[in-house]
């Protein structure tokens, strides 16, 4: 009985040091989406592009110079065709390497030479 008594003590001990964890971090990161939640061009009616890189006017990390993601803003202006796609010709059920492959080639297509881009390809 003390036995199961001590391993429910500490198990509610090392529930409480996660909670009391979790509590910190909030802490630390409410104040930053607090001021990216509050940012004066959140929303889609002050855009002027048809489609916004992300939801906030700012990088979230004051003084962060990396890459930042942007949306290519070119759109097709007709529907694309009906034409195969390359991994319709493998079943993913019966030769699932060669639909990955298809696949993965479809996706490194014009990505490779720009550095995964997107908004370069």
């Amino acid at each position: 009985m003390q036995r199961q008594h001590n391993s429910s003590l500490s198990m509610l001990k090392n529930i409480l040091i996660a909670l009391l964890l979790i509590i910190c971090c909030l802490s630390v990161i409410m104040p930053t989406i607090a001021k990216l939640e509050n940012s004066s061009v959140n929303s889609p009616a002050s855009q002027e592009i048809p489609f916004k890189d992300h939801r906030y006017d700012t990088i979230p990390v004051d003084g962060y110079n990396g890459p930042v993601f942007k949306l290519s803003q070119r759109y097709p202006q007709t529907k694309p065709t009906n034409e195969p796609r390359p991994w319709e010709a493998f079943s993913f059920k019966t030769q699932p390497e060669q639909y990955l492959t298809s696949v993965l080639r479809y996706a490194m297509e014009g990505n490779l030479q720009v550095g995964w881009a997107g908004q370069k390809n």
